[in-house]
């Protein structure tokens, strides 16, 4: 029996008991709180740190109306889980290049576009900036990418190096465009001894980014969200992406922000957590 709004959990707290709704428990919940559960026809205290852990098919107790049900741990999870909005700004990086040779030193930019987009999911959801590109993901899965700069090129030419820029970054890729592409290393490339060229490499790491370009800088990348690369609307896997406005080309310096309560933070490359924890900010 699915657990509804007004329904009741017992839940012990610095040794006293209370009743909270199961709906909103997750928004003040302590991971010290301890839960009954009964597994296999016994019953235990559980914290409610280990919740996540516990199996589907353990009970819970749950007072609807003054009369009391068994609510499975899984149905319990589904409801702690409580939807949570928060806007996600990334800031894919720009490249430069500097003469190496006996030339006179020259510099050449390339800049990355930005993407800033509301996104709702879950309180129980896990967020993440690792991996590839300048990247929200949520459980594992890309949610929200920014699109990089083309890496700058170097064509040498009679012991000199002219800077070849690469292409800037691109606003919102379109939709169905869900490939990520992750940015490639330069590759020295020796045609002879009076002509040499640094390809480029490309790649944006981010959806529609070029991944190569004979001769000079790689091809910009295209911000992009799930939802529209998988061509879902604004949902995809339960996960939310709306109010999404991108700035193609304006970006030198990689950023990671989120935004919650009108709280501003900025994150890492590797930062992660729980998304309830925006809720303390």
């Amino acid at each position: 029996m699915p657990i509804q709004n007004g329904d009741t959990v017992l839940i012990q707290r610095g040794g006293t008991s209370y009743k909270v709704n199961a709906i909103d428990y997750a928004d003040k919940a302590l991971d010290t709180d301890l839960i009954l559960v009964n597994r296999g026809g016994s019953s235990y205290k559980m914290a409610y740190s280990a919740v996540d852990n516990a199996n589907d098919t353990d009970l819970v107790m749950v007072n609807r109306g003054g009369s009391s049900y068994k609510a499975t741990m899984e149905q319990f999870r589904d409801v702690l889980g409580q939807p949570i909005t928060f806007t996600v700004q990334l800031g894919g990086p720009g490249f430069n290049g500097t003469d190496a040779g006996t030339c006179t030193s020259s510099r050449k930019y390339s800049y990355g576009s930005t993407i800033s987009a509301s996104v709702t999911a879950k309180t129980t959801d896990i967020y993440s900036f690792a991996g590839d590109g300048t990247t929200l993901f949520i459980n594992g899965d890309w949610i929200v990418t920014a699109g990089h700069a083309g890496n700058v090129g170097v064509s040498y030419t009679f012991g000199c190096n002219a800077i070849i820029v690469g292409a800037n970054g691109l606003g919102l890729s379109g939709v169905g465009n869900k490939t990520l592409e992750g940015q490639k290393p330069n590759e020295y490339i020796s045609y002879s001894p009076y002509y040499q060229q640094l390809n480029g490499g490309g790649g944006a790491g981010a959806p529609g980014g070029a991944t190569g370009a004979n001769g000079g800088g790689g091809g910009g990348g295209y911000c992009q969200t799930r939802p529209r690369g998988e061509n879902t609307g604004s949902t995809w896997n339960e996960i939310t992406v709306s109010s999404i406005s991108t700035n193609p080309g304006s970006n030198t310096t990689q950023y990671w922000r989120m935004v919650y309560g009108g709280v501003t933070r900025t994150m890492s490359y590797n930062s992660t957590g729980k998304l309830k924890e925006l809720l303390s900010w």
